[in-house]
């Protein structure tokens, strides 16, 4: 198995502080951040703006892994996308891409699968497999920015796919840092939504992290008691 660590999961932070460490220049990390987020390099060889000696030490430290597409199907109704995407591992997951009047809107898994078997959710009957990493969170992003929606058109998140983005905070919050980061995908928070089914001790952590993205709690009912028949895991 491969000992490298996985770049994708570092922030530009972290970056940095590597960079540092290697005994390069600080502007260094921005240009790789660049590479992986603005441009979607899947090899340190596509970075050319670095030296030969860097790009093979850094590929002795780290990897660079790439999702696959196990799969596509597009809705005839409305036009929408829904991609089978393969990890590293071989766990599958699902993101989908939608259009309105030349708006496109991703919604984007943060788990694979899902633990709280909502009844109205095939997801959550199979159950968790496991969190997704902030690379396999961000991934979902790259590959339908650069793959599927034209250049300079607006691209929302939505995080309302597998699972539920804040039992993930671990991999989450550095994938929301990542997301709004200048050298990276750099997106306004009006552009990203977090949907969660409610949990007000996370709700908090994400309110106190500094990171800033608009909020949809789930109800899908007008009185407690149903709504948690129907989300046996939703807080009140």
């Amino acid at each position: 198995m491969d000992s490298r660590q996985n770049i994708k999961d570092m922030t530009p932070g972290r970056i940095t502080e590597a960079i540092r460490e290697m005994g390069e220049q600080r502007h260094r990390a921005r240009q790789i951040t660049q590479w992986l987020w603005q441009k979607g390099a899947a090899s340190f060889d596509e970075m050319t703006s670095l030296s030969l000696d860097l790009r093979s030490r850094l590929s002795e430290r780290f990897r660079i892994p790439v999702m696959r597409v196990a799969g596509s199907v597009s809705s005839g109704s409305d036009g929408s996308q829904k991609f089978l995407l393969e990890c590293e591992d071989g766990a599958v997951i699902e993101t989908v891409l939608m259009e309105a009047r030349g708006v496109f809107t991703a919604c984007i898994s943060s788990q694979v699968g899902c633990p709280l078997a909502c009844s109205f959710c095939r997801t959550g009957t199979g159950g968790l497999e496991r969190d997704l990493t902030t690379g396999e969170i961000l991934d979902q992003v790259l590959l339908l920015r650069l793959g599927h929606v034209p250049p300079r058109r607006r691209l929302n998140i939505v995080f309302m796919g597998m699972g539920d983005p804040l039992l993930n905070t671990a991999n989450f919050f550095p994938a929301l840092e990542i997301l709004t980061h200048e050298d990276a995908f750099a997106l306004r928070e009006k552009r990203i939504t977090v949907s969660t089914i409610g949990f007000p001790d996370r709700i908090g952590e994400l309110a106190e992290s500094g990171l800033r993205a608009g909020l949809a709690v789930s109800l899908n009912a007008t009185d407690d008691d149903t709504r948690k028949s129907l989300m046996p895991s939703a807080s009140g």
